[in-house]
């Protein structure tokens, strides 16, 4: 099996295996998706953005499709009070989160097309900056 679609598919199933532990456990579901990527479908209104943040949460999204064959998580969602389709390539996903309680499992930057930010020492504090966003 070729390493990236490995990667890809271990990718998709751990994000689908967080949104039902996640649901399971009466949490909400958000991913961040990065919107620079071929395949993204969106509403118009997000379609200019870099980064999105979208709830896959039961209550918030319909029909939600994990499909493994073609590496990509589909839904319908509503924005602006009217349903629209969302189709997110597996690539595009940055990271998965609870929402209440901020716990979350980020993916390879490299795999999503942003670059990795630089660390910056701090000297004798032991820590290291790797973004000031």
């Amino acid at each position: 099996m070729d390493l990236n679609i490995a990667r890809s598919t271990q990718k998709i199933f751990n994000i689908k295996c967080f949104h039902e532990w996640v649901e399971h456990s009466g949490g909400i579901t958000d991913i961040m998706v990065n919107c620079q990527h071929n395949g993204l479908v969106l509403p118009i209104m997000l379609s200019k953005k870099k980064q999105v943040l979208l709830s896959i949460k039961s209550g918030a999204c319909r029909n939600l499709k994990y499909d493994i064959n073609n590496d990509l998580i589909s839904f319908f969602g509503v924005f602006d009070n009217k349903e629209y389709k969302v189709v997110v390539p597996i690539v595009s996903v940055m990271s998965i989160s609870e929402r209440r309680t901020g716990l979350a499992e980020s993916f390879d930057c490299l795999a999503s097309n942003i670059s990795k930010p630089e660390p910056v020492n701090l000297g004798e504090r032991h820590l290291t900056l790797v973004s000031s966003n």
